[in-house]
């Protein structure tokens, strides 16, 4: 019996040492409130997004992000690294006419704010956010399709605890459309 309890102490001592591990992938330690104590941030490249938003895009440093209206992007002529569309323009951005627009964009497109819906609301005909639910899908999910057909996609999750959650996801959507067009180039 005496074992026994030495056996149940010891096993629950190594558990409460493996629940305060350290998160190898990001370098940073998991913390109580699992709040990043680093600000987001962005240092690469210069990069421009369109934004589709009924309000102006958040102030974030090292980017610019020009307004845009999703129904004039399509003879918009200017050269963007991506179209950021906020979840305040969802109901505009899931309509059948941008369907076409999404498929053929020249550049990555973000769904900001799309936590609890799926992608295909904006990239399927007949579909919409009221009609698709996905609960726990990236809070930012972003898709870009090749001149050859060849379909990426990404979902991006916040920290737990982001105060300024749609900053710091804009910051992450540079950092992915910055490696992507790397690996393009590559």
């Amino acid at each position: 019996m005496k074992l026994f309890k030495c056996l149940i102490v010891g096993l629950s001592a190594l558990a409460l040492v493996a629940c305060q591990s350290q998160d190898t992938a990001s370098g940073n330690e998991t913390e109580d409130t699992g709040a990043s104590e680093e600000e987001a941030s962005y240092d690469g490249k210069p990069l421009v997004f369109a934004y589709a938003g009924e309000d102006e895009p958040p102030e974030v440093e090292n980017l610019e992000l020009v307004p845009v209206d999703l129904a004039e992007l399509e003879s918009d002529e200017r050269d963007y690294d991506g179209l950021i569309v906020s979840k305040d323009a969802f109901d505009t951005a899931d309509g059948n006419e941008y369907v076409e627009f999404y498929e053929q964009s020249p550049y990555p497109i973000f769904f900001l704010g799309a936590d609890e819906t799926h992608i295909h609301a904006f990239l399927m005909e007949d579909l919409s956010v009221g009609t698709v639910n996905n609960e726990g899908a990236g809070y930012v999910q972003g898709v870009y399709n090749s001149p050859d057909g060849e379909k990426k996609t990404w979902d991006i999750y916040p920290e737990e605890g982001e105060e300024n959650v749609d900053e710091a996801m804009i910051y992450e959507i540079a950092d992915v459309v910055e490696t992507f067009q790397n690996e393009q180039e590559a």
